[in-house]
């Protein structure tokens, strides 16, 4: 069964997290998707397995959000607004510029979803 409220977190704190990015450096990046998955991941507390689903739900549901608004901002500003991506974008064609992103956003957050899962795992083990 989905947990719901674990996804609702993630995203949550992806946009807090991805809204300061932004104030500060006048750019998007990856940061607040990744922080949203490692709090999925630790919030799960089922290993490995589930705590990266959710992890990559997270990086699903926030690319979802993200990329329409770095795409916007990109043709709004005239200057790439997704900070890893800014010498990719030229150089790659429109294919294989989305399959970049697409597993940009949600690869690295099932990784670390699932770390996050199996370190609180460890931890906990450890401390029974």
């Amino acid at each position: 069964m989905v947990r719901w409220r674990v996804l609702g977190v993630g995203v949550s704190v992806a946009l807090v997290v991805e809204t300061l990015v932004y104030i500060l450096s006048g750019h998007l990046s990856l940061l607040g998707g990744l922080v949203g998955s490692a709090l999925a991941g630790w919030l799960v507390d089922d290993g490995a397995g589930p705590s990266a689903r959710y992890g990559f739900g997270v990086g699903v549901a926030w690319g979802v959000v993200l990329v329409p608004v770095a795409v916007y901002l990109t043709l709004a500003t005239g200057s790439v607004a997704l900070v890893p991506y800014d010498p990719l974008v030229p150089e790659l064609g429109l294919a294989a510029l989305f399959t970049a992103v697409g597993l940009g956003v949600t690869v690295p957050n099932a990784l670390v979803g699932g770390l996050v899962g199996m370190l609180r795992a460890r931890l906990s083990r450890h401390l029974e």
